[in-house]
């Protein structure tokens, strides 16, 4: 009896290991199945690449004693120093308190050419909120101009162009954007009356009610209406006024 124990210990000892470098997670399942009462599932799982992604270290999260700084006069790396002394210059005395006027934030992780240190910038917190609340007003003018489209066309114009110009209209509200559809006289021709402009414009317009409708009241000058489209299905701008034509 006890041979049989001593060399069933030896065989479990001499039996190959799980290798550490195929890098998976077995999972033992009790799952029973119902036609197999004592069968046990095996399952491996490979670990898959975390794809968040990761937050540039700041003041007390950043994970060096000792770093280099970005100079502010000569942009260039400063000689290494104690991460709590980049802390302590983040603080100035407002009021009688200290504040943290700035953020100390990684812009370049350790490397040979920096003797093996990381290189930290101190931004001004003040700064970087106004240039952030320009960056905004950039990006929402840009989409402001993305959005709209601005298609001319004379009242003279052959039938063609006529045709040629409502299908880029069509095709920019399909799209998504705005589509201002000016319409003007040409030079030298006799102008068009404003009964018969209103006429031509309806005509044209009737083109393209299955995808677009006006979303702000017409623009009427001499010899010129502007019509501004949308698509039919989008909601009006917030506050636009209702779209009368002139008459």
């Amino acid at each position: 009896m006890y041979a049989a124990s001593f060399f069933r210990i030896v065989r479990l000892a001499t039996r190959s290991p799980i290798t550490p470098a195929l890098r998976v997670r077995t999972l033992v399942s009790s799952r029973v199945h119902a036609s197999h009462p004592h069968r046990h599932s095996l399952d491996v799982e490979e670990e898959k690449p975390d794809d968040t992604p990761k937050k540039t270290p700041r003041n007390k999260d950043i994970p060096f004693k000792v770093v280099r700084i970005v100079d502010p006069e000569t942009k260039k790396p400063s000689d290494p120093m104690p991460l709590s002394r980049v802390l302590d210059m983040l603080k100035e005395t407002v009021d009688g308190r200290e504040v943290e006027v700035r953020y100390a934030e990684v812009v370049r992780p350790p490397s040979d050419d920096l003797g093996g240190y990381a290189l930290v910038r101190l931004f001004d917190r003040a700064a970087m909120y106004e240039l952030g609340k320009q960056r905004k007003v950039k990006a929402l003018e840009s989409r402001r101009k993305n959005d709209q489209k601005e298609i001319q066309l004379t009242w003279t114009a052959a039938s063609g162009d006529v045709q040629h110009k409502l299908r880029k209209v069509r095709q920019e509200i399909e799209r998504g954007r705005r589509v201002s559809f000016v319409v003007t006289e040409k030079d030298g021709h006799t102008p068009v009356q404003p009964a018969k402009r209103r006429a031509i414009m309806d005509e044209w317009l009737a083109s393209l009610e299955d995808v677009a409708r006006e979303w702000a009241p017409r623009s009427e000058a001499k010899h010129m209406i502007i019509v501004f489209l949308q698509h039919k299905d989008r909601a009006l701008p917030s506050g636009a006024a209702s779209p009368k034509r002139a008459k």
